[in-house]
């Protein structure tokens, strides 16, 4: 029974490999058919060449040589096995050196299609996934494993089935013209030593799971180690023995981890390599016995002893692929499981003109995913078309989270949150854009000045002039850059780029926000990097908006709040209170409280 479970096992594996193989030629078949077909048969022809030009031309060449040695001049049959052997090394790297063209060539192609498939699905998955711990070790592992894997997929059976069959059954047929006993036992040897590289190989990809978040934590400390962003505080604060310290532990983590895997592998492969000296010392001796009693000449004899050699590779060669094949699909298994994830498709992004009437924030709820703590607790709220609304509140209380489901980021709980009674689910799956935003850790694109305002927009240059003034940056500003607009944003991809201080960016991220012509604007913590004058201009901005786009502002500086249209206070989750300025100082003591400290500091 034991047995026939394990029969059963290797068969489902195997059927597994079957099927996911399908499904990894069919991505690349669609990109490169020809580097498929190319790619079988060179190792189709690899399989080939040992067996009839290196063996048997090393049989012609050694058997003429010992009838040259005879006659005491050159054999005639010599020069038959000169000419042979040349045409077959000149065959095998005319045909290498077409593979490796065409490789150049196709591979790229394949990595760029395969790369662009990820991004489109990754582009496709909800946002909360990006904040979840597991989903990014899978899109690490798919985003690092994913192309090569494919192409390694498609090149380890094109040589399973087209090199190591052809090559394995010619040198099984040479071998049973010795002994058929030699073919059984290295045959119940490879597999054995299949089975044992299945379970190393599954093992070696839960290892690589399991060191996935430990590597990330690795290859972060190490980016904070050697960035530009971080080089200050590093010198400053003088933490770079901390920063080494915290590297220095999570490599040891990682190589205990990894030393597991070790151990564990060591000794099989040991195992297994004992196992095969022994069979080929066996049939050494079956091979030279049977040489003696039946008069083969040397040139036989080193035809069959180097046959043995090329089936002992050969059994070893077709445990270790397939050890390739499942171990490479344990990763594209990922890829395949990415690319058939059903998300809704990212629509084409079409604008709301003329803009809307009412936002309303109806009983929502909301807990992060894969936590347990509900961060708002059954939020009403009602926003009005061109109305100035400030959020404002202490750290933590749920005021950037409100932001987010207000653009659709996460999806509530419970309760809906709806744009002239629309739920803004349906309207971001309809591609309809009704909001732009600035967020505190707004991006930094390595891009130009223009590029980082407009992104995928064409707008011409007196625009976003136009546009970078609105934010406060100045003409002045923009000259002094070496190539205006057209300045890179960092020394990245080009030396004449510009590190901008973070005051300057975050007005770069307001133009961006203004950028799209939306009638909800957003901006979450707008003038924490900007001086007094620039954050007295960035309230003009709000200002100068008035009427024509709602602006919901979250900021935990108040002067600003108090002259917005409506307030509204968020305190452990919940809506403590929402007003005008004035009615606030009198109604809500959070808020009255708030303003009175931050009041203090100015008198």
């Amino acid at each position: 029974m034991k047995i026939r479970a394990k029969i059963s096992d290797i068969l489902q594996k195997t059927r597994h490999i079957a099927s996911e193989t399908k499904d990894v030629f069919s991505l690349v078949w669609h990109v490169s058919p020809f580097w498929i077909i190319w790619t079988c048969f060179f190792h189709f022809y690899e399989g080939i060449h040992p067996i009839l030009f290196s063996n048997y031309g090393t049989k012609l060449m050694v058997d003429s040589v010992t009838a040259s040695i005879a006659q005491r001049s050159i054999h005639e049959s010599v020069f038959f096995a000169l000419v042979f052997i040349t045409a077959g090394s000149i065959g095998f790297h005319l045909v290498l050196t077409i593979k490796r063209y065409i490789d150049f060539i196709a591979i790229d192609r394949i990595n760029a299609h395969i790369n662009s498939k990820i991004m489109e699905k990754i582009a496709q998955k909800p946002y909360f996934h990006f904040e979840l711990p597991d989903e990014m070790d899978k899109i690490d592992r798919v985003r690092g494993q994913g192309s090569q894997k494919c192409i390694q997929r498609i090149s380890g059976t094109s040589w399973l089935l087209f090199q190591n069959l052809v090559f394995g059954i010619g040198t099984v047929v040479i071998m049973l013209q010795v002994s058929w006993i030699i073919c059984v036992l290295f045959a119940v040897i490879g597999v054995v030593q299949y089975k044992m590289n299945i379970i190393m190989a599954r093992y070696n990809w839960l290892n690589d799971a399991r060191l996935m978040n430990t590597r990330r934590r690795l290859d972060y400390f190490f980016r904070i180690a050697v960035t530009v962003l971080f080089a200050k505080e590093i010198k400053i604060f003088g933490i770079a023995g901390w920063i080494k310290k915290r590297y220095d532990e999570l490599c040891k983590k990682y190589n205990i981890g990894h030393k597991k895997y070790i151990k564990k592998a060591i000794p099989l492969g040991f195992g297994s390599s004992v196992g095969h000296v022994l069979l080929n010392i066996i049939s050494l001796y079956i091979i030279i016995t049977k040489g003696l009693a039946n008069g083969w000449s040397v040139g036989t004899v080193l035809f069959y002893t180097t046959n043995l050699s090329m089936f002992s590779s050969f059994i070893e060669s077709i445990t270790s692929s397939l050890e390739d094949i499942y171990g490479s699909g344990l990763y594209t298994s990922d890829l395949r499981n990415l690319l058939v994830e059903k998300y809704d498709e990212n629509p084409a992004v079409v604008s709301i003109h003329g803009g809307f009437k009412n936002i309303s924030v109806e009983n929502v709820s909301f807990t992060y995913p894969g936590t347990s703590r509900q961060v708002l607790y059954d939020v009403n709220v009602s926003i009005e078309h061109g109305e100035s609304v400030c959020v404002v509140g202490r750290n933590g209380m749920g005021k950037s989270t409100l932001v987010k489901l207000l653009m659709g980021l996460y999806t509530p709980d419970s309760g809906s949150i709806s744009i002239d009674g629309k739920n803004i689910a349906l309207l971001r799956k309809e591609g309809i854009q009704y909001a732009s935003a600035t967020f505190q850790d707004y991006a930094k694109y390595a891009l130009t000045l223009k590029e980082n305002v407009c992104l995928d927009q064409d707008i011409p240059d007196d625009e976003v002039m136009a546009l970078l003034k609105e934010a406060d940056m100045s003409e002045k500003e923009i000259a002094a850059l070496p190539h205006g607009l057209h300045t890179y944003l960092n020394r990245e991809f080009d030396e004449d780029g510009v590190q901008l201080s973070e005051g300057q960016w975050q007005r770069v991220a307001v133009a961006r926000a203004l950028c799209r012509d939306t009638p909800l604007v957003i901006l979450d913590e707008p003038t924490s990097n900007l001086d007094p004058v620039s954050e007295e201009n960035i309230y003009n901005i709000i200002n100068a908006h008035h009427g024509s786009k709602t602006v919901i502002m979250v900021s935990h500086r108040l002067s600003g709040a108090a002259r917005a249209d409506k307030i509204i206070v968020v305190d452990n989750g919940g809506i403590a209170g929402v007003g005008t300025h004035a009615e606030l100082m009198e109604t809500c003591e959070i808020y009255r409280t708030m303003f009175t400290v931050q009041a203090r500091r100015y008198q």
